[in-house]
């Protein structure tokens, strides 16, 4: 009976931690179960090709919209996959054997643009308030348009 009861008063550690999510975290094999909540949504870096002046910058976008060059996509999706791979194979080498991992993001099918509703309202809202600040001489044109926005 003890036995019982101390198996279900087993110490939990919850830990939120700042940095990035794409370099290691925790000691290998130390972790019994990661949840991730909306970080990957955020790229670990801007895709070369946009960062070296390759390509022309996202207009006035801070996502990827209706007016997003598709070149732009491409490069903002293999990007992703980057990304993507590497959180997975970092948290793979941190977890425990039988370990868990609870990922929550907004998805979307490939060729679907976020420009209506849900998650995507929130980027739509954000970009045309820093258009607006722009407009009234608030925020220099240059600042937006060469900020490295990595959403």
């Amino acid at each position: 009976m003890e036995e019982k009861a101390a198996a279900a008063t087993a110490p939990c550690y919850v830990a939120g931690l700042p940095g990035s999510m794409y370099t290691r975290i925790f000691p290998c094999q130390s972790v019994h179960l990661f949840h991730s909540s909306h970080c990957l949504i955020w790229r670990s870096k801007v895709p070369e090709d946009l960062s070296n002046g390759t390509h022309v910058k996202n207009a006035d976008n801070i996502y990827i919209g209706k007016t997003t060059p598709q070149v732009v996509v491409k490069l903002f999706r293999e990007q992703f996959e980057k990304d993507f791979e590497l959180f997975l194979t970092l948290r793979w080498k941190e977890l425990v054997s039988g370990g868990r991992m609870v990922l929550t993001f907004a998805g979307r099918k490939r060729g679907e643009l976020p420009v209506h509703g849900g998650v995507a309202r929130v980027w739509e809202l954000l970009s045309e308030a820093l258009q607006h600040l722009v407009q009234k001489d608030l925020i220099e044109k240059k600042k937006l348009s060469e900020s490295d926005w990595v959403l």
